[in-house]
Parts: structure tokens; C-alpha cells; sequence
């Protein structure tokens, strides 16, 4: 018996040994402390037996060998398995730590968004204000340029007209220049026979100018037109007279050396009753007096100086203006 307990005590101190090495550092397991409990009762049922028979010891010997193995077994078992869990533990440990950086990073992710949102919403403000100011310019602007298209509209309408207008104009100017460049080749050739000295007949401004010498009509001081004369106004009233639409403008010139007689009292005097003369004369031979204007000039509108006899001659003269009638002209003038 005292072998036994030998045995027992020396079996209970070498686990208790192993125990004490194995956990030196870490938590004893309930698993342990029930084995602990486990030995001293079999030590105990041990004290209490008093014989045992060699049968039974070589048993107990045996039980406890293979208890022996067991714990052992157990202990490196126990000792992978806190290997493990010192492993989950690193695992637990670096899971924490990543979780902890993935907080910090969803939190600041958080703020950002928030951020963002209330920038974007500000933005989103400015924008719709922004907008709807443009939206305003973009209507004042759609309305002026309707107004600028109908005012454009109205302005082509007018040129439209005005065009209209011109070309008839232009036309109509183009129909009046013929028939004077054929009223002055009319003219030039009813009085053919008489020389440049007698006569000239220009075109000035649109208008036909035949320019009658002193001499060719009158003697010097008189009104009365002399025969040749006469015949010179007649083939010029022949060629007036088949031009309803030419108006006939009569002007007497003299020189400037003054006059003085019964029947003049001076130049101007003169040229009025010369250019009256030359007016009945082209009326008898059928040139209505509605179309017809006489006037004197005196000496007012020289061509020349006075101060020669030639300058003279040329400054005693008696114009026949012709100008076409132009109340088309001017009625597509108006307004």
C-alpha cells in the first residue's frame, strides 16, 4: 500500500509538475482542474483500501499508465489548441485593428459625402439661379430680336418699295433722257440752216438750251423780231408743238450798256419785251401759252466779259430753255 500511495503521490506531483510548466503563462482551463479533481479522488479511494491484492495493483498500474497517456494525449491536444487560439486571437487582434481603420475610413468617406452633398446642394443653388438669370437674358433677347425681325421685316417692306420706286424712277429718268437727246436731234434738225454764229442748241442738266443771237432776231435797241428771225422761231414752234410734254421757258439777255428811250427804260426793260415777242410768235404757231414762260434777265447773267464788242455780241441773246415735264419724276418722289 505504501507503494502505491508512493506512486499516486509521485504521479500527482509529476502532473501537477507538467500542469504547473504548461500554464506557467496562460489561464488554467475548467478541463484541467477536472482532471486535478479526478486524480485526488483516485488517490483518496487509494488511502482509504487496506489490501490489495497483486492482481489489483499490476490493474492499477495499468489504469494508470493508460491514464498517464490519456493526459498526456489530452495536454497536446490542449497545447494545438491554444496554439489556435493564440492564432484566432492574432486573427481577432488584426481583424479588430483593420475593422477600427475601416470605421475611420467609412467615417471620413461619411463626412466627405456630406461634404460633398452640401457643396453639390449649394452648387445646385448656384446653378438654378445661374440658369434661371440666363433663362431671363434669353427671353429678353428672344423678344428684342422679335422686334428686331419685324422691325427688319417692316425695313425690307420699305426697301421693297423704295426699290420699286428707284427703278421706276431710274426708268423713267432713262424715257425723259431720250426724249430730250430726241427733242435736241429734232431741234438741230428743223434749224439746220442756221449757222453756230445764229444759234446753238446744248443740252444742260436734262435740259435743251437753244441760244438765239441778237442778231438773228433783232436790231440793236428794238423789240421787233426780224423776218429771218421769225422763220427760225416758227420751225422750232413746228417741232414744240407735236412735244405736249415740254415746257417752254423764254429769257431775254442784253449786255450791259445802259439804255434809255421812249419805249425802254432800261436793259431789263428790253430783255422782258424781247422775250415776250419771241413768246407770241411761238404761241401763233401752236405752242399752247400754258406751257409757255417768258422773262427778262437784263444784263444780270452774262456768258462773257463786256469789256470787248465780242463779249458783248455774245451776252445779247435770247434763250429757249426746254425742259420735259416732271410731274412723274416727281410724284414717284413723294413720299
Amino acid at each position: 500500500m505504501s507503494v502505491k500511495i508512493k506512486v499516486l503521490l509521485r504521479w500527482s506531483h509529476s502532473t501537477k509538475h507538467e500542469q504547473t510548466d504548461h500554464f506557467s503563462n496562460t489561464q488554467q482551463t475548467p478541463f484541467l482542474m477536472n482532471l486535478r479533481i479526478f486524480a485526488l479522488i483516485i488517490l483518496a479511494s487509494l488511502l482509504v483500501s487496506s489490501c490489495v491484492s497483486s492482481k489489483k495493483y499490476k490493474l492499477s498500474q495499468s489504469q494508470l499508465a493508460a491514464t498517464e497517456q490519456m493526459v498526456k494525449a489530452r495536454n497536446t491536444s490542449i497545447t494545438g489548441l491554444e496554439s489556435q487560439l493564440a492564432g484566432f486571437k492574432a486573427q481577432v487582434a488584426t481583424l479588430t485593428s483593420d475593422t477600427a481603420q475601416l470605421g475611420t475610413q467609412i467615417r471620413k468617406i461619411s463626412q466627405e459625402k456630406a461634404t460633398l452633398q452640401r457643396t453639390s446642394s449649394s452648387n445646385q443653388q448656384q446653378l438654378s439661379a445661374e440658369l434661371q438669370q440666363k433663362q431671363l437674358e434669353i427671353d429678353r433677347a428672344q423678344t428684342l430680336l422679335t422686334q428686331k425681325l419685324k422691325e427688319l421685316a417692316e425695313k425690307e417692306a420699305l426697301l421693297a418699295t423704295q426699290t420699286q420706286k428707284i427703278n421706276e424712277l431710274n426708268d423713267q429718268i432713262d424715257r425723259q433722257k431720250e426724249a430730250t437727246d430726241n427733242l435736241r436731234a429734232s431741234i438741230e434738225e428743223a434749224l439746220v440752216n442756221f449757222s453756230a454764229e445764229e444759234l446753238t442748241v446744248e443740252n444742260r442738266n436734262g435740259k435743251i438750251y437753244v441760244s438765239m443771237a441778237e442778231k438773228l432776231l433783232f436790231k440793236s435797241g428794238s423789240a421787233a423780231v426780224d423776218p429771218k428771225g421769225v422763220t427760225a422761231l416758227e420751225q422750232l414752234a413746228a417741232v414744240l408743238a407735236k412735244k405736249p410734254d415740254i415746257s417752254v421757258m423764254i429769257e431775254g439777255h442784253t449786255d450791259n450798256i445802259p439804255i434809255k428811250t421812249a419805249r425802254f427804260d432800261d436793259n431789263w426793260d428790253l430783255s422782258v419785251i424781247r422775250a415776250t415777242a419771241v413768246s407770241r410768235i411761238l404761241m401763233k404757231k401752236g405752242v399752247p401759252a400754258e406751257r409757255i414762260t417768258a422773262s427778262g434777265r437784263g444784263e444780270f447773267f452774262p456768258i462773257a466779259a463786256n469789256d470787248t464788242p465780242e463779249g458783248r455780241s455774245k451776252n445779247r441773246r435770247t434763250e429757249i430753255i426746254l425742259s420735259p415735264k416732271l410731274d412723274v419724276l416727281y410724284e414717284l418722289l413723294r413720299p
